[in-house]
């Protein structure tokens, strides 16, 4: 009887021991996007907007209010944010810009350096606004922000036209 107590508690120990860090991650991932979300919704309540739309990265956040025509982006870079709010009805259109460069050769493909949304200015003598999604100097490895990149310019856009 107690082989078996002992064998069930070290079992149970050695159990507990290699789950422990996978729940870890996912609760500590779990408090970063609360407090990213936090801090967008923040933003948003101290410029009186509503969002339409959000989106939450690991690296950013933004949000869209499509009424009052405002764009919000939160960077975030190591336990800093910054913070940009745009005003929609002065951008003429976005597009996303994607830096790349070569592996050597064309045949073992290419590398993604930095992927951004630009937002033209209507007024062509202001700067472009580029809002980055992802940059190897920051994250190791791209994941979704391909597929974000061409949602927010597809939304950016068509809220433009109204």
């Amino acid at each position: 009887m107690s082989n078996v107590v002992s064998s069930t508690l070290l079992g149970l120990g050695i159990f507990l021991l290699i789950i422990t860090p996978f729940i870890m991650y996912g609760v500590n991932r779990k408090l970063k996007k609360n407090r990213k979300q936090k801090k967008l919704f923040q933003v948003c309540e101290e410029q009186h907007l509503s969002f339409t739309k959000t989106e939450i990265s690991d690296d950013f956040c933004m949000g869209i209010d499509v009424i009052l025509h405002k764009l919000i982006f939160v960077k975030f870079v190591d336990k800093e944010s910054r913070i940009q709010v745009i005003d929609l009805s002065l951008i003429k259109h976005a597009e996303s810009r994607n830096n790349s460069r070569n592996l050597s050769g064309d045949s073992f493909g290419s590398v993604i350096d930095c992927l951004e949304l630009v937002l033209k200015h209507k007024d062509t003598s202001k700067s472009d606004i580029h809002l980055e999604l992802f940059n190897t100097e920051n994250s190791l490895q791209i994941s979704t922000e391909l597929l974000v990149v061409d949602k927010w310019v597809k939304l950016i856009n068509e809220s433009l036209k109204k």
